[in-house]
């Protein structure tokens, strides 16, 4: 036998003879143990599965973690960007209704100097003719059942509904907290809150004709691992969680008088397929947008009726009807655009929507497309052409449209560029814009903070045209 081999032996040899192995089949037996009781615990949600969920959530709530030295929503920081917004016409054909923007925390503080404007009205030269400085602290001071960092200049205005009185009807987001939908709040046309109901409604709500709120909502689940009773994998980390995304329908008063999972809506309509392949099984469905149809849109749509509601669908690229009181599938239209938001009627049937990320690249990937929601062929509505004014055109996620009083334009707002643009349908012009810029000096020595410049340029969550501005007449 070779000198290395017999080393070798011996090597083991004395090995063996050191090891207690009384000790060694002890710590064998408590990892087999151990394995099989965790295998235990993760099926029967029994401890410690419930600490490793809540951990688990917590890390993918700060595992997007955004600087939170500035206000939520700042884009960019220009030094040669205009104090306050700015209004452009762009052609004739442009409007002249008062406009509705959605503002955001220490925004335009020379207009809203407590804790900026939450939103405004402007006229189309820009003057500003009403606004809400919403006290944020009493908002959110105390808050509960998220995990994350509350601070005051996380939250952010995402979607406003205009009530004839001048209240508002607010839904709110948050960076850095889990979960990021936080609610939605009411406020006097002074900026009292009325009421504030933090359950996770989210994105845009609606205001039906008969006086509902209509909104996206999410319940986050425990993860699970099969959609329905397939086999289509969520693909989630089962110590994570499930967006279960649905439509919550509410009262004046913010009461919940009915709500339904998109998921089970899609279940019961034997179309669980559209959950195959999709991108992120923890957020399969991404609801983010809710609108009624009205008396008159039904009369155009084949089995269709009063009181359904238009959806979209983000993450399987659907726009789709649901019954109104029972949320059954109706009518879907899928693969006409990628990732889109905001479908919007116009008074023919046909919608237009926010197809964020199927838009000719050339001119920035974004488009906004008309959908008849009969023939499901689609066209694209703007942008047409280069326009050194407004492409590129792109929002990677989100997007607002609302449709004049006449039907003839519409503002859109890309959550990603700090601009409101009106369009004109039938030529596909832009006409008119808002520029989302505000000067920052007093957030900046409120906070006691250093920043590249004083003025900066923010993100776009909404434009809407005010068609019953009655209460400006009263005096503030």
């Amino acid at each position: 036998m070779p000198d290395s081999i017999k080393a070798l032996v011996r090597i083991i040899k004395a090995g063996t003879q050191s090891v207690n192995f009384g000790l060694a089949y002890f710590i064998v037996s408590l990892c087999a143990v151990s394995f099989v009781y965790g295998i235990f615990a993760q099926k029967y949600k029994i401890f410690p599965q419930p600490l490793i969920a809540d951990a688990a959530r917590a890390y993918e709530a700060m595992r997007g973690y955004d600087s939170e030295e500035m206000m939520n929503g700042l884009l960019r920081f220009d030094e040669n960007a205009p104090q306050r917004p700015t209004a452009e016409t762009l052609d004739a054909e442009a409007g002249d209704e008062f406009i509705l923007i959605t503002g955001g925390p220490y925004f335009f503080m020379d207009e809203c100097p407590e804790f900026g404007c939450v939103a405004w009205i402007t006229d189309r030269q820009g003057n500003v003719v009403h606004s809400w400085d919403v006290n944020l602290q009493e908002l959110f001071g105390d808050l509960s059942g998220f995990s994350g960092r509350p601070r005051i200049h996380n939250f952010h205005p995402v979607g406003i509904a205009l009530q004839d009185d001048g209240s508002i009807y607010v839904t709110f987001d948050a960076r850095n907290l889990f979960p990021y939908q936080i609610g939605m709040a009411k406020i006097d046309r002074d900026g009292k809150i009325l009421w504030k109901h933090f359950d996770n409604t989210h994105h845009w709500p609606t205001i039906g004709d008969n006086g509902l709120i209509y909104s996206p909502s999410v319940n986050t689940r425990p993860a699970f691992s099969f959609f329905a009773n397939t086999k289509i994998d969520t693909g989630c980390d089962p110590a994570g969680f499930i967006y279960d995304e649905g439509v919550r329908i509410l009262d004046p008063d913010g009461s919940t008088v009915n709500e339904f999972s998109i998921l089970e809506s899609f279940d019961r309509a034997d179309r669980i397929g559209f959950f195959y392949g999709i991108r992120n099984g923890c957020d399969p469905v991404h609801i983010n947008s809710v609108e009624r149809v009205s008396a008159s849109i039904a009369q155009q749509l084949p089995e269709i009726e009063e009181g359904d509601l238009l959806v979209s669908l983000r993450e399987i690229n659907a726009v789709a009807i649901l019954g109104g009181d029972s949320g059954d599938l109706k009518k879907v239209v899928a693969g006409r655009t990628a990732a889109q938001h905001s479908p919007r009627f116009l008074p023919d049937g046909s919608v237009l929507v926010v197809d964020n990320r199927g838009g000719d690249r050339a001119l920035g990937g974004t488009r906004i497309v008309r959908l008849n929601l009969v023939t499901e062929e689609s066209e694209t509505v703007f942008p047409r052409v280069a326009d050194d004014r407004i492409t590129p055109f792109y929002s990677s996620g989100g997007g607002l449209i609302d449709i004049s009083p006449d039907g003839t334009r519409f503002l859109i707002s890309l959550e990603e560029q700090p601009r409101s643009i009106e369009v004109d349908i039938a030529t596909g012009k832009a006409v008119w814009v808002l520029h989302k810029t505000s000067d920052i000096t007093p957030y900046l020595e409120k906070k006691r903070l250093n920043a590249p410049a004083e003025t900066a340029h923010f993100r776009s969550m909404g434009a809407y045209y005010v068609s019953n501005p009655g209460f400006l007449s009263t005096p503030d």
